[in-house]
């Protein structure tokens, strides 16, 4: 049961981490959504 408990902090981590790789990769899809947008909307302007 001790190793079960040794391993419950690693997930969390790794799951923290993720969390963050996860919310850059969205925030630069967003990004990159936005600026995609604005040129096509002076390209018909």
């Amino acid at each position: 049961m001790d190793s079960g408990s040794d391993s419950d902090g690693a997930p969390e981590e790794l799951t923290a981490v993720q969390g963050v790789e996860k919310h850059e990769e969205i925030s630069k899809v967003e990004k990159d959504s936005a600026v995609r947008f604005a040129a096509c909307t002076f390209d018909t302007v």
